[in-house]
């Protein structure tokens, strides 16, 4: 009796951790996956999001600087991360 008790919460342990593994993978809006500019900048001509003096914008980083899609001047970025992925839609 004992036993397949033992075996039954092996298996039912086995299953929740890669349940928890499979979500705790999917893509969040609440990790943190801002990059430090001085950590590494992003590849040329890429459009981002930026965050400086307090504000979170899309911006395009060319010829080494940063520039917000609705500026035309350069702002000095802190931290920046590449663009989400559009949702996934049925067409249907």
């Amino acid at each position: 009796m004992l036993r397949s008790e033992l075996k039954n919460l092996f298996l039912e342990l086995f299953w929740f951790e890669r349940i928890f593994e499979k979500l705790y993978s999917l893509p969040t809006f609440t990790k943190n996956e801002w990059i430090s500019v001085e950590e590494r900048l992003p590849e040329e001509k890429q459009n981002i999001l930026i965050y400086y003096s307090w504000n979170i914008n899309i911006a395009t980083f060319k010829n080494n600087s940063f520039y917000p899609l609705w500026k035309f001047q350069r702002v000095n970025v802190k931290y920046w991360q590449p663009l989400p992925l559009p949702p996934i839609c049925d067409n249907k």
